[in-house]
């Protein structure tokens, strides 16, 4: 066995030994690991897990969450920060309902290695992938997915993020904008 496999043994032992129990840990459910990713952002899991409880909660599917105002959002939210996630996830869950559309939100934070296990049960279950990066699409996460779809189980992918353009500055809304990677214009 090799540093890297013996490495990766070892660290796979120790998490199985020290691993945390969260409710949301072997969920499959695509509502309820969108309001996880969104929740964790830049929040330490055991406060996530507490505010997670409270969405799943009163929030069991985005129907429940659509119709609410952002006021009560804002409400349960209160603590977190960033109140533009709890904004965002609000609009998330009207466009889920109104559409029919069940997503899972997957944070891939390497490109490689990819976690193929993972990419095919997602592409059983979803039958397309849609990749969204903050930077270019060249070279980045939606080409490693497109290689590995085209080789493995191949579906429709759309790759969101920067096209092939040198970059700009100015409000990250027209930024978002001017590089079609606003909810609106990706919908």
């Amino acid at each position: 066995m090799n540093k890297i496999n013996l490495f990766k043994h070892e660290l796979l032992k120790w998490s199985k030994k020290n691993k945390r129990v969260y409710s949301w840990r072997d969920s499959n459910d695509p509502w309820k690991i969108l309001l996880l990713e969104i929740i964790a952002q830049q929040t330490q899991l055991d406060r996530a897990n507490i505010y997670y409880e409270k969405f799943i909660k009163r929030f069991p599917s985005p129907k429940e969450m659509s119709i609410v105002t952002k006021k009560e959002i804002l409400s349960l939210w209160s603590g977190l920060g960033y109140n533009s996630r709890a904004l965002r996830l609000h609009e998330a869950s009207k466009i889920l309902q109104a559409d029919g559309i069940f997503a899972s939100v997957v944070d891939m934070h390497t490109i490689k290695p990819l976690d193929n296990e993972l990419l095919r049960e997602l592409a059983e279950i979803c039958g397309c992938f849609v990749t969204a990066e903050d930077h270019s699409i060249i070279g980045g996460l939606g080409s490693a997915v497109s290689e590995w779809a085209s080789e493995e189980f191949p579906l429709p992918i759309e790759k969101i993020g920067v096209k092939d353009r040198f970059g700009e500055s100015g409000e990250s809304n027209e930024l978002l904008e001017q590089m079609d990677m606003l909810w609106k214009i990706i919908k």
